[in-house]
């Protein structure tokens, strides 16, 4: 335990402390707070690390596994959440955006709406989980997007329902 620790403050401190030198962090071992990492950081921008450190661990405290492998990245540096977390965070915020066309919707189609997404989601999760087939970030991000979609809307229609 006390090695993992090392590890973890060595691969935080190292980049910040040499700003013009790229970091590698080993695969093997990983830091403890980030199961995704990124393979080099460019230390030019201080700010920038800083940043992209405190938002991976936001993304670690969602629950999301951040492996490197499942999750986008912008500029070098990888996203705080994989893709289907991504997928899932997005159709939560489109959902409250179509706040208006939500509550217009029956409560059945949302169900059903939401039921079809949740099993796509899950089917792709389990297909994966089996080896049967090797989903894809475009895969993941398109079952969140819908899932965090449709389940925000049901969500939201029951809250209105109760509320008025």
């Amino acid at each position: 335990m006390a090695a993992a620790k090392d590890h973890w403050a060595i691969s935080c401190l190292a980049p910040l402390a040499l700003p013009a030198v790229y970091a590698e962090w080993e695969k093997e071992k990983p830091p403890p707070m980030f199961y995704g990492y990124a393979v080099t950081v460019d230390t030019n921008s201080m700010a920038g690390i800083k940043a992209w450190v405190l938002l991976m661990r936001l993304g670690a405290m969602t629950g999301c596994h951040q492996l490197y492998e499942r999750s986008f990245f912008l500029g070098g540096y990888q996203f705080p959440v994989c893709a289907r977390c991504t997928g899932l965070f997005i159709g939560q915020i489109a959902g409250i955006a179509s706040l208006f066309w939500l509550l217009q919707c029956s409560i059945p189609l949302l169900v059903l709406f939401a039921g079809i997404s949740i099993a796509l989601l899950g089917i792709d999760g389990f297909f994966q989980l089996k080896g049967i087939w090797v989903s894809t970030n475009f895969r993941r991000l398109t079952t969140g997007l819908l899932c965090g979609f449709f389940i925000t809307g049901f969500f939201i229609r029951i809250i209105a329902i109760l509320i008025i």
